[in-house]
């Protein structure tokens, strides 16, 4: 696992460091650095929150739409609700999750402030956490040939966590698997060049 988990780190970083040999156009290859952190607000009992850093890399084909892939590292935070006996009724370990997804972004104005819509979908690449879905609302402030933005999205995806249960027969508490779909709010601030 340690192995798996630094070859995406490094892969990652690969990727954050490549634009600086590249020159970004309005039109042409654009990449895009965010970092941001997802709640979700609708089910506190079995539900994780994480942070964390997506690099974007694709093509502008004019000032309107933007289609390009992406990779990212999501910092899954632990999770221990409920008690039975000192014992945590739900639980899940923290994680890294790694969503590979393809990105499309959609412009309606093209001024020195503007807002976008992006849209992403993917899948998780371990833990098999299953598809990343994400469709959200930003506003772009350019600088020259960059900008900044933030983006508030909402983002789905399906998690592993643990639940006790009693054995009727023995009566042992034993943990068994299941999966829970989350519907998160996701923050981010991001870099485009």
């Amino acid at each position: 696992m340690e192995k798996t988990l630094s070859f995406y780190i490094s892969f990652v970083f690969a990727l954050l460091l490549f634009p600086a040999i590249c020159f970004s156009q309005d039109k042409g290859y654009h990449g895009n650095i965010e970092l941001g952190y997802s709640l979700n607000p609708n089910n506190p009992t079995v539900s994780v929150n994480w942070t964390e850093i997506n690099t974007i890399h694709g093509y502008q084909f004019n000032p309107y739409v933007f289609v390009g892939g992406g990779i990212g590292l999501h910092f899954l935070s632990e999770l221990k609700s409920g008690n039975i006996d000192g014992i945590p009724y739900w639980k899940r370990d923290a994680s890294t999750e790694v969503p590979v997804f393809a990105d499309v972004k959609l412009t309606f104005l093209k001024k020195k402030i503007y807002p976008f819509i992006d849209l992403r979908i993917g899948k998780y690449l371990t833990n098999d956490s299953g598809l990343y879905e994400s469709i959200g609302l930003g506003c772009n402030f350019s600088i020259k040939k960059q900008a900044v933005y933030m983006l508030v999205s909402y983002t789905t995806g399906k998690f592993k966590f643990q639940e006790l249960y009693m054995n009727r027969y023995d009566s042992e508490l034993k943990y068994y698997d299941f999966d829970s779909s989350q519907s998160m709010l996701s923050i981010k601030v991001g870099y485009s060049f």
